[in-house]
């Protein structure tokens, strides 16, 4: 378990990656002793049989208090940090349709830093 310095430390680094252009998922697991709680044998039948779709959808309907158990009493196991390559053309391509008179503009999912990164590498 994360103290609050702790917690705080970790989310500064994993907002920080987007400034040098990395993406990041924190690891962490937890020991579920009883698994029935969270309807997993419910949930394994009706997705393996797919004879009772209610089933699912009941524990689709319980997800967020799922997820409220589930993120609980977490035990930290680290930080995955992965860089998404740019393709070795983009730079290019990109000159050459402002070459052109083309606006250029960048549309991601990624979050304002990760977008400004990426629009850096692609020389906007």
């Amino acid at each position: 378990l994360l103290s609050d310095m702790q917690r705080a430390a970790l989310n500064h680094v994993i907002t920080s990656l987007p400034n040098v252009a990395l993406n990041g998922v924190a690891l962490a697991y937890r020991a579920i002793s009883n698994p029935h709680v969270f309807g997993v044998n419910n949930l394994s039948r009706s997705v393996c049989s797919d004879d009772d779709p209610v089933q699912l959808q009941s524990w689709l309907g319980h997800l967020e208090e799922h997820d409220q158990l589930l993120a609980s009493e977490m035990v930290f196991v680290g930080i995955l940090a992965f860089k998404n390559e740019l393709r070795t053309e983009v730079p290019m391509t990109v000159n050459r349709c402002e070459a052109l008179g083309v606006k250029v503009r960048i549309v991601t999912g990624e979050a304002m830093e990760g977008g400004k990164s990426a629009a850096l590498a692609c020389g906007l």
